[in-house]
């Protein structure tokens, strides 16, 4: 849900809790009593520890469990890396009060596949091990069942002071490579896969991570980073190499020209030869291709440059969710960068919502009424 959603919703919900108060109360026009009502009413809709508590059936009776839900429509707009830090956002709720957490599917997602991939229809579990031993069919009949809201997983932005999402603090970072090093496995069949795939790129070499986003953020959307030009990395990357003893370059990019731009300028770069790229304002997500699994496999290579920037011994990278995920993945390695470097231009303010922007240029089905 969009940050404006959100309030229309609490909005809405607060409007609906004052005209129940109001027909209670409406003798005593502005009895104190009626005022303190209202004001407690305002600020239970706006507490993020506030939690209902549903019995959905008899089982489990023995455990809290909190279904992970998302709203659909932010969803099918969500980058792989904006699903997986807000679940990381929800796992730090659950665990704060000794929940199970299990994520409901992220249906119709970008990388969600109209098959079974690796045993599973859940797209978190083509990539992930399952968060419990219970399953959803269980969960959805147990007796002790919460449903983190948005509030409540906004409550460790709260705890750490992350005032800006794309540039969280350090505490931040730390609390969520717990939270990752406790709930976080990659499956059996990815994780042999990816270490491979790490191995060999990085070949125990003392590497410098370099992160460019580009494609769809070129667009400069409504709350989201301004876009930076490969230019923008130039004094960065040549302070790295001067000063920090680095053998290569290992760029992660979704951009066809940036990898062309980089490669130019400097010796020792390597990267994913594999991974989907393009050219253009479109995210690689709302891509198609006729490649076996594409969805699941775009899935993938964004993992695997977020873990392998992870391993890397330095970092530069620009304000997006790629770069909070590999340093939060560092942190539950319990290793710091030698070097780091967020490139930050700062947040765009202006009338272009993503979402609006998906439904008219993306969202086919949207588009045709569907």
């Amino acid at each position: 849900m969009t940050k404006m959603g959100h309030y229309l919703k609490l909005l809405n919900d607060m409007y609906a809790c004052l005209k129940i108060l109001g027909k209670k109360y409406k003798e005593a026009r502005f009895h104190p009593v009626f005022l303190a009502n209202c004001n407690y009413a305002l600020e239970e809709l706006s507490n993020p520890y506030n939690v209902k508590l549903h019995q959905l059936g008899e089982l489990n009776k023995d455990r809290v469990i909190a279904l992970i839900e998302f709203p659909g429509l932010w969803i099918k707009t969500a980058g792989f890396f904006a699903l997986f830090n807000r679940t990381l956002c929800a796992l730090s709720f659950c665990d704060r009060l000794n929940l199970t957490p299990i994520i409901e599917n992220w249906a119709n997602c970008a990388y969600e596949e109209p098959i079974p991939v690796n045993g599973t229809k859940y797209v978190f579990e083509y990539y992930f091990e399952s968060l419990t031993d219970i399953s959803r069919e269980q969960a959805n009949k147990s007796f002790n069942v919460i449903k983190p809201t948005n509030l409540n997983m906004d409550l460790v932005l709260l705890e750490y002071k992350v005032d800006k999402w794309y540039a969280p603090s350090t505490s931040y970072i730390k609390h969520m490579g717990e939270i990752w090093k406790k709930y976080i496995r990659l499956n059996e069949k990815v994780s042999n896969q990816m270490t491979s795939d790490i191995e060999g790129v990085l070949k125990d070499r003392r590497t410098l991570g370099v992160h460019f986003r580009g494609t769809d953020f070129k667009l400069n959307v409504n709350n989201h980073p301004v876009s930076i030009s490969e230019e923008d990395y130039f004094y960065y990357i040549d302070e790295a190499l001067d000063t920090g003893g680095f053998d290569q370059i290992f760029l992660a990019t979704d951009d066809l020209l940036a990898l062309k731009c980089f490669c130019q300028r400097y010796k020792n770069v390597v990267y994913y030869n594999d991974v989907y790229r393009a050219n253009g304002n479109t995210s690689v997500a709302y891509s198609t291709d006729n490649r076996s699994l594409h969805k699941y496999r775009l899935g993938y290579e964004v993992i695997r440059d977020a873990l392998t920037l992870g391993c890397c011994s330095g970092l530069i990278a620009g304000a997006s969710q790629v770069n909070i995920a590999s340093r939060i993945y560092k942190s539950s390695k319990q290793e710091d960068f030698v070097y780091f470097k967020l490139i930050d231009k700062g947040i765009n303010k202006n009338s272009l919502e993503w979402i609006d922007y998906y439904q008219k240029h993306i969202d086919k089905d949207t588009l045709n009424g569907h």
